[in-house]
């Protein structure tokens, strides 16, 4: 099971459909070979998901149009007893 946290800004500024969206990208690739840091952005009807190693992007189309861009970033931790995600906005980290 994937856990995810958010920080407080994405809780309450982030549009709920987009955050679904990403926590469902998440969860679908949590089991596969990711990269530990993830990175989102929203241009239009579009969301980009890209990571560096290994280097790769896909695009995924959405449901409505936003007006404004914008980048999520998703990073992953591994301790020793747990592993979890952690949903923030760039300028929270």
């Amino acid at each position: 099971m994937t856990t995810i946290y958010l920080t407080r800004k994405i809780s309450s500024k982030l549009n709920k459909y987009l955050l679904e969206k990403i926590i469902s990208i998440i969860k679908e690739k949590d089991n596969s070979k990711i990269d530990y840091f993830q990175i989102f952005e929203v241009n239009n009807n579009q969301l980009i998901n890209s990571q560096e190693e290994p280097e790769k992007s896909e695009i995924y189309n959405l449901a409505y149009k936003f007006k404004e861009k914008i980048k999520i970033w998703a990073i992953k931790t591994e301790e020793e007893t747990k592993k979890y995600w952690t949903i923030m906005f760039p300028e929270e980290y």
